[in-house]
């Protein structure tokens, strides 16, 4: 009987040494698929977080023509309302903060403006650039300025040299974007041909390097 419970014993310890080991074996596999999805997640929402950072600067200029501030001054963390040009409360604290989400926001204010702006008691900037970098040095990074366009970089900090990021590289949509962005890109060559018939001798040559541009543009889309 002591013999019988014994193996008995002996098959369930093996037993669950095999379930471990496969165990083990499934996490070994999906533990990259789960990192990357993770890095994926924080990307989307660093990139989120940089276009509200953005369009905020480009009301506060639009609303208190007081240049640029930092996104601390854009969220008016622990004033109470209404807005002033100090405190226009145009962001969430949670989008002002230096480092959320395992990404680090670093805003550069450029020159301040000549004349403050509207109710405002503290200069903005005349030019200005945002850079979202993942923490741990590994992801997506993405750079924005005052011209609105937001680049991004796979390799190390994003900056205005980098690769534009279109609307269309979010991962819904992706499809119904690309067309669209093929449809205007004809529809520019089409009408840079037709400069090319049309233009002046002296216009020529910019008109066909235009169209150059604008077929290469579209190659690389597709």
């Amino acid at each position: 009987m002591r013999r019988k419970i014994s193996e008995r014993g002996s098959v369930l310890l093996l037993e669950m040494l095999i379930v471990i080991s496969i165990l083990g074996v499934l996490l070994a596999f999906s533990a990259p698929s789960f990192m990357r999805l993770r890095m994926s997640q924080q990307a989307s929402q660093a990139l989120a977080t940089v276009r509200a950072i953005q369009n905020a600067e480009t009301f506060y200029l639009q609303i208190y023509h007081n240049g640029y501030v930092d996104p601390g001054v854009l969220a008016g963390t622990g004033i109470a309302v209404p807005a002033t040009g100090d405190a226009p409360l145009l962001l969430g604290g949670a989008q002002a903060q230096i480092q959320t989400n395992g990404y680090i926001f670093q805003f550069t204010p450029g020159p301040a403006p000549a004349v403050l702006g509207a109710g405002c008691t503290t200069p903005g900037s005349t030019t200005f650039s945002l850079t979202a970098n993942p923490a741990s040095g590994q992801g997506r990074s993405f750079f924005v300025n005052e011209f609105g366009i937001i680049h991004y970089s796979d390799s190390g900090p994003a900056n205005s040299a980098s690769p534009a990021w279109f609307w269309w590289q979010a991962e819904s949509g992706c499809a119904l974007g690309k067309a669209i962005w093929r449809q205007q890109m004809t529809i520019k060559n089409l009408q840079a041909k037709l400069a090319n018939r049309t233009g002046s001798a002296m216009d020529a040559p910019s008109n066909l390097v235009q169209g150059q541009v604008l077929s290469s543009e579209n190659a690389r889309i597709n």
